[in-house]
């Protein structure tokens, strides 16, 4: 049997968001200087003005939550791809208060509390989205 060959190719970039910043623009800021076209994102930390969302499939629309006060991140998972040619982060969070109770959902923005770290798991590919009328939503174009 003859040899095969294979080749894997991903770089880790540990990125920590400034105190008050914005996590979703220093990740698209981020992203696009380095022209990042397909990733995965993992992230922990603390943060306020946290502004949560889940997608109305009725409605076709996000619906949207401001939580208040400070948090911490317990977990911030996501994507970045190519949406209409830019990077787009696509991302989740679970977020515990004083009382430790969790809330998550879509993130839309939250600002950098004590310290944001973020785990950016560049790809080697690109990875577009496509606009599905079916749904309303930005699917992943995996075709």
């Amino acid at each position: 049997m003859g040899a095969s060959a294979e080749r894997r190719v991903r770089e880790v970039v540990m990125l920590r968001v400034s105190t008050g910043a914005s996590i979703r623009e220093a990740l698209d800021e981020w992203t696009a200087s380095h022209n990042v076209a397909a990733a995965l994102v993992e992230g922990i930390g603390a943060a306020y003005a946290v502004e949560l969302g889940y997608f109305d499939r009725t409605r076709r629309e996000y619906v949207r939550r401001v939580v208040e006060g400070d948090v911490e991140i317990a977990s911030l998972q996501g994507n970045v791809t190519l949406k209409e040619g830019r990077p787009f982060a696509h991302l989740h969070v679970v977020v515990t208060g004083p009382d430790g109770a969790a809330l998550g959902g879509h993130l839309f923005d939250a600002r950098a509390g004590a310290t944001c770290e973020l785990a950016v798991t560049v790809l080697d590919r690109a990875v577009g989205r496509v606009y599905d009328e079916a749904t309303g939503v930005w699917l992943l174009d995996l075709e």
